[in-house]
């Protein structure tokens, strides 16, 4: 099915049609477009500092991104954009953490949508990620509260952005 699903995210992109893919989304549309997914050098779980680009400024989904922040990951590997991206977001452990291929396509390994009941979701169907982040249920929930408003106001000016990249 996953190599259904990347033709599908590839005749997509090519056509025009815009895509936002979060997390595993992101990693999708790397690979779908010639990109590669590896095994990083650690698992991010939690709340993780990122830096935008200077590249980020200019581009209407993330210019009003803070140059540093913390956001909500929950991964192990990392993305090799492919060729023609763009780099918007990245990390100490993981040089992608956003990336935009072309106008209707980008990637977020990171989580801005989650709100309190998703973070609980994740922390209670998947603990085994938890243990390998030394990080409780507790703590990782308590960690991210404060950030909330500020990363769901961005998720909604990336969707705004992506779904009718004309409107500014």
């Amino acid at each position: 099915w996953i190599q259904q699903e990347l033709r599908y995210i590839r005749n997509a992109v090519e056509k025009g049609i815009p895509y936002l893919g979060i997390c595993l989304g992101s990693q999708f549309l790397a690979k779908a477009l010639g990109g590669r997914v590896y095994k990083g050098p650690c698992a991010e779980i939690g709340m993780m500092d990122i830096h935008t680009t200077a590249e980020s400024r200019a581009d209407p989904a993330f210019r009003n991104f803070p140059a540093a922040l913390k956001v909500f990951e929950w991964h192990g590997e990392g993305i090799e954009v492919p060729k023609g991206s763009t780099i918007l977001a990245s990390s100490a452990d993981f040089p992608v953490q956003a990336f935009r291929y072309r106008r209707p396509a980008y990637g977020l390994l990171f989580h801005l949508e989650l709100g309190r009941d998703g973070i609980e979701s994740l922390c209670r169907n998947c603990p085994e990620d938890l243990t390998k982040a030394s990080l409780d249920s507790s703590r990782a929930l308590n960690e991210s509260l404060p950030h909330l408003p500020l990363l769901q106001k961005l998720a909604e000016e990336v969707v705004r952005h992506v779904v009718a990249p004309s409107v500014s």
